[in-house]
């Protein structure tokens, strides 16, 4: 019966996704004054409707899915993470400092710096065993 439990999972998600579509669409349909349909269509041309659409998606994609990575992991052993994007965000601002702080450089020696730099916010050890 494990079938059963996917089969009613799957299903609560698309309707949950269904349900918000069609929501959205009616919110837009009445205030906005825009077609749900074509809206949707030029929201799909946008992030897969080719290769560059697809490329630009993944690449603004990967940051938030590592940044959920991150949060999902520890969560299993029973660790509360808060502020997981906050933490991407300081990792960024700390590696864009010090590559501006290395423009002389050489540039696999900046990007090393960089690398290990933006790590440097997120070893904070402020988790919480619940």
């Amino acid at each position: 019966m494990k079938w059963r439990g996917t089969a009613e999972t799957l299903l609560i998600t698309l309707a949950a996704l269904v349900t918000s579509m069609v929501v959205f669409g009616a919110f837009m349909a009445a205030f906005a004054g825009v077609n749900p349909i074509d809206l949707y269509a030029q929201i799909y041309q946008g992030g897969f409707g080719s290769a560059f659409a697809l490329q630009n998606t993944l690449s603004r994609a990967a940051p938030l899915i590592l940044a959920a990575l991150c949060t999902a992991l520890p969560a299993r052993l029973g660790l509360v993470i808060i502020g997981g994007e906050g933490a991407l965000v300081l990792g960024g601002l700390a590696a864009v400092c010090t590559g501006l702080l290395l423009g002389g450089a050489p540039p696999l020696a900046a990007q090393a710096a960089m690398a290990i730099k933006s790590l440097a916010p997120v070893t904070f050890p402020f988790n919480q065993r619940m």
